[in-house]
């Protein structure tokens, strides 16, 4: 997950898990606008979470991976967002979280 700098004072408030559990917790917790979603979790992969990822209504939350690997087309079809960290700037990363 991402840790928190100064960059992000300004485009968001941000949770940050360090584990699956953990995300399931918060999730449980309060609903959110947008999750940034690394899957390589200590505990099992980020990406089983989107089908739990959904708002008071039932709708899909907007997920933006961010990863470490590539991804193929099934997974870009089912989120908003596939970054890949190492092509990927804070700027550009910034830039996508405040166009979603």
């Amino acid at each position: 997950m991402i840790q928190r700098f100064a960059a992000w004072s300004n485009v968001a408030a941000v949770t940050r898990v360090r584990n699956l559990a953990d995300a399931r917790v918060q999730l449980a917790r309060q609903p959110y606008d947008l999750v940034l979603l690394d899957p390589g979790l200590p505990d099992g992969t980020g990406l089983d979470l989107l089908a739990e990822l959904k708002d008071a209504e039932g709708r899909s939350v907007p997920v933006v991976v961010f990863s470490a690997d590539e991804f193929g087309e099934e997974l870009s079809r089912r989120v908003t967002a596939a970054l890949v960290k190492t092509r990927t700037s804070n700027t550009e990363l910034v830039a996508t979280i405040r166009s979603v």
